[in-house]
């Protein structure tokens, strides 16, 4: 993946998540791993998403 490619994939991410869908983000880390995921969505957004399908605590959406 290229950096064009990072932040497509990341925007994407971003914008999947606030429409409440984490699919993308939790299959990326199920299939290649913590590290692949922080690398291509970033720390916040994986973190957020796996909180978010965990539905363990409310949350807020937003970024700060």
């Amino acid at each position: 993946m290229n950096e064009q490619d990072v932040a497509d994939m990341r925007a994407t991410g971003w914008g999947e998540f606030m429409a409440g869908d984490t699919t993308l983000v939790i299959t990326t880390y199920d299939a290649l791993g913590p590290a692949a995921a922080v690398h291509i969505f970033g720390a916040d957004l994986v973190r957020r998403a796996r909180k978010l399908a965990s539905g363990s605590s409310l949350m807020t959406v937003g970024r700060r």
